[in-house]
């Protein structure tokens, strides 16, 4: 008898478990493809209110990389800490277009960098 009521109840526990999980993203009033994988919320940490667009993560994801691209691509002779250094400057003057009430620290804007350095596809 318990060998029959055992399964039923953890397929039970674990509907159940779902439904909470679901419930708690709606209450938070999070879109789960609005996170752009935890970029958003961990990395992009001082976009506040409407600043925090899917437009605006989108806009500056495209900055980094394009930024990125142009660095590695030009500077090739350079090392690595002084390329990151130019990509840096470059991606704060661009992003000063996008009219953000505040800045995105520097931290936020490195490891993006490293990000789009690491999805770089290699040249020859």
């Amino acid at each position: 008898m318990l060998q029959t009521i055992l399964p039923f109840l953890f397929f039970v526990a674990l509907v159940v478990g779902f439904v909470y999980f679901f419930y708690l993203i709606k209450e938070k009033g999070e879109n789960i493809d609005e996170n752009y994988f935890g970029i958003t919320y961990s990395i992009l940490d001082t976009l506040l209110g409407k600043e925090l667009t899917y437009e605006n993560v989108k806009n500056i994801l495209r900055i980094v990389s394009e930024c990125v691209y142009y660095v590695e691509s030009n500077m090739k002779e350079l090392e690595d800490q002084k390329k990151e250094n130019i990509a840096l400057s470059m991606i704060v003057e661009s992003t000063k277009k996008l009219d953000l009430r505040y800045p995105l620290s520097d931290n936020s804007i490195r490891y993006l960098i490293r990000l789009s350095c690491g999805f770089m596809i290699k040249q020859n």
